[in-house]
């Protein structure tokens, strides 16, 4: 059977969300931990890679519906952006947006009828 859905867009940008979130929150706790002691960057630190994490595991999750990919791809590349703590879930992401972006599904190829009865 045909592939129904980008499943290499769908795999980088699943891995750039996790990698967005295991590797952002870590990095907001300790920049916020370091930083001048404000209330203010300390929640901004650890909001950014969340809905850069969160963003880009639900652009993955809405690629397996085909109907839906142009909009994951978009949220994709914006979770890139949003959560861009690392280089590695960065470029994922932006590479997963960009594939579910240009993908077409494949074309339906249709049985050809069955001949009349009576001829074989």
């Amino acid at each position: 059977m045909a592939e129904e859905y980008p499943s290499s867009a769908y795999i980088l940008t699943l891995i750039g969300g996790i990698l967005a979130i295991v590797i952002g929150m870590p990095v907001a706790f300790f920049g916020m931990l370091f930083s001048l002691p404000t209330f203010g960057l300390g929640g901004v630190c650890f909001v950014i890679p969340l809905i850069g994490g969160i963003l880009g595991v639900l652009a993955a999750t809405w690629m397996k519906d085909p109907g839906k990919v142009k909009t994951g791809g978009v949220l994709a590349i914006i979770a890139a952006f949003l959560g861009s703590v690392g280089v590695i879930s960065f470029i994922l992401m932006i590479i997963g947006g960009i594939l579910a972006l240009t993908w077409t599904p494949p074309p339906r190829v249709t049985p050809p009828p069955p001949p009349p009865p009576g001829q074989q």
